[in-house]
């Protein structure tokens, strides 16, 4: 016997993820739409996620000051700047997404 709601679907843990950081690139009508979505990330603890993450992310881009490897969306602060400025805009992030740094 399902107890679940026709209506009800069950997400992925890295889904739900995803779904919460898009919601954050939701602009209301009337409000400025913002540059990038910050995603800090100091003791690196999504790094083992990474790889899911620009699966199902395309418009995540990650800082790496040593390497830059635009196939993989990773590179140095001034690439990450051209990108979200316009000069190396990303086809892959699509016209509505907000990039995630």
């Amino acid at each position: 016997m399902n107890l679940l709601p026709a209506t009800a679907r069950a997400e992925t843990p890295i889904a739900c993820l995803v779904g919460r950081v898009r919601e954050r690139g939701a602009v209301p009508d009337g409000e400025a739409r913002p540059a990038p979505i910050l995603w800090t990330d100091p003791g690196k603890d999504w790094s083992g996620i990474l790889g899911l993450l620009r699966d199902r992310l395309p418009e995540l881009l990650v800082l790496d000051h040593d390497r830059y490897h635009p196939d993989a969306r990773t590179g140095p602060a001034i690439w990450l700047r051209c990108v979200v400025d316009g000069p190396l805009r990303d086809e892959r992030c699509g016209a509505p997404r907000i990039p995630i740094l």
